[in-house]
C-alpha cells in the first residue's frame, strides 16, 4: 500500500529509496573523515545534488567531482548522470 508508485506517499518513499541508494555509493566513495559532513540531497534530471556542511568540505568535493562522475556512472550504473551540483548546507 505505500510502496504504491501510483500515488504520491508511494513516489515520495521510492524516491527516498533511491536517494538513500545514492547516498551509500557515495559514502562509499568518499573519504572516511568527510563522510559525516556531506550527503547526497537530490537526483533530479540527470543532477546529482551533494550537500556539503561547510565550505572547506565544498571544495574538496568539487575537486572530486570528476571522479565522482565517473564513480557513479561505472559503480552505480547512474548512466543517466549529466553533471554533479554541490550545495552548502
Amino acid at each position: 500500500f505505500f510502496a504504491n508508485p501510483q500515488t504520491l506517499l508511494g513516489k515520495v518513499i521510492e524516491k527516498a529509496f533511491v536517494l538513500e541508494k545514492l547516498n551509500c555509493l557515495f559514502r562509499n566513495f568518499i573519504a572516511e573523515e568527510l563522510r559525516v559532513f556531506c550527503r547526497v540531497a537530490n537526483f533530479r534530471e540527470g543532477i546529482l545534488v551533494i550537500q556539503a556542511d561547510n565550505s572547506s568540505v565544498a571544495t574538496q568535493l568539487s575537486f572530486a567531482r570528476a571522479e565522482l562522475l565517473h564513480y557513479f556512472r561505472t559503480q552505480g550504473k547512474l548512466y543517466s548522470l549529466i553533471s554533479i551540483e554541490i550545495i552548502l548546507k
